[in-house]
């Protein structure tokens, strides 16, 4: 008897503890704000409550403006066949080799 009511005990307070994960799933992540919308999509102006679908447009209609632009650009490789850009210099130096690491740097020290 002792078992039954044991295992009871757990079942009732095992539900009890789902029912309030999902209830504060819902009232956090679910509910919205006042138009019923939820709070975590990315067009909810959250601080007025109201819904900005028509800036996001404009927004995606300048950013496709922009691109498009950007598609358009011809460079002119003219440059780099004069004689001013043939006549520069490389100036680099070559990177010293340094003296390597141990090889498991986790071991302990005299390894």
């Amino acid at each position: 008897m002792e078992t039954l009511t044991s295992t009871l005990k757990k079942v009732i307070s095992l539900s009890i503890i789902i029912v309030f994960i999902c209830s504060a799933y819902f009232f956090l992540y679910l509910k919205g704000n006042k138009d019923g919308l939820p709070l975590f999509l990315p067009f909810v102006d959250n601080a007025s409550s109201t819904v900005s679908i028509i800036s996001s447009e404009d927004e995606v209609i300048k950013l496709q403006k922009t691109l498009y632009e950007l598609e358009r650009i011809d460079i002119n490789s003219d440059f780099f066949n004069t004689a001013v850009f043939k006549s520069l210099k490389n100036f680099k130096r070559p990177i010293p080799t340094l003296k390597q690491a141990r090889e498991n740097p986790f071991a302990p020290i005299g390894e």
